[in-house]
């Protein structure tokens, strides 16, 4: 079973982690109700004051001076939190571990570097690959004029539960060399993957959307279809 303890071997202080688990029908609504549970939880433990999680058009608003991220998936959702301080940006992505991408799907969300280490690599890699593909989208679309597209950023495994990407430079908001790290975690029947950028990391010539993206960048179900969450 995935637990706190669990998600604290890739998700460091100063950022706090919520986790919220349904053991009922994993509704769309129910999803959406764990993942404020969650982000409750993470913001319960980075600030003493009383701050709510918002709703905005294009998904929960974070409250100012808070940085954060959700992600959900059959019964279970995980949030991450931090003040804007610590850290820029946070981006998280959890997804079923018995979750298999199609071929097609696969050719979608990789670059051909990444197929060459795909070819050799575990049958659930090419999943972590859209982890951290999802959280890197939800970690800095907020500050590029369109949404980082899985073509924008090329990922090479580095230690095990470590991927760093290389972003294009027309989609790196950050002020000095475009890489990213995401730390990637398999564990109790789930895959979860965490990005976060520094404070100070992201340049001042990057824009600052009014929200922050919660959703992935496609789904990919196992029938090999995509389509927004």
């Amino acid at each position: 079973m995935l637990s706190v303890e669990a998600l604290r071997e890739i998700v460091e202080p100063p950022v706090a982690v919520g986790l919220a688990v349904e053991r009922s029908s994993p509704d769309r609504a129910n999803e959406s109700r764990l993942g404020r549970a969650a982000a409750r939880a993470a913001l319960d433990a980075v600030s003493a004051e009383t701050a709510e999680l918002g709703s905005g058009p294009h998904g929960p608003r974070w409250p100012d001076g808070i940085v954060g991220s959700i992600a959900h998936t059959y019964r279970t959702a995980i949030a991450v939190a931090a003040r804007a301080g610590d850290r820029d940006a946070l981006g998280v992505d959890i997804e079923r571990g018995s979750r298999r991408l199609a071929g097609r799907v696969i050719e979608r969300i990789s670059t051909p570097d990444e197929r060459e280490w795909l070819r050799t690599g575990d049958e659930v890699m090419p999943l972590v690959l859209f982890c951290a593909k999802e959280a890197i989208y939800k970690a800095l679309s907020r500050f590029t004029p369109h949404p980082v597209s899985f073509s924008d950023v090329t990922f090479e495994p580095r230690t095990p539960g470590l991927l760093v990407g290389r972003l294009v430079a027309s989609a790196s908001p950050l002020a000095g060399e475009p890489e990213v790290a995401a730390r990637t975690l398999t564990r109790g029947g789930f895959v979860v993957a965490f990005v976060e950028i520094e404070a100070g990391a992201v340049g001042p010539s990057s824009s600052l959307s009014s929200h922050v993206p919660t959703g992935p960048i496609a789904r990919a179900p196992a029938d090999g279809g995509t389509g927004r969450r």
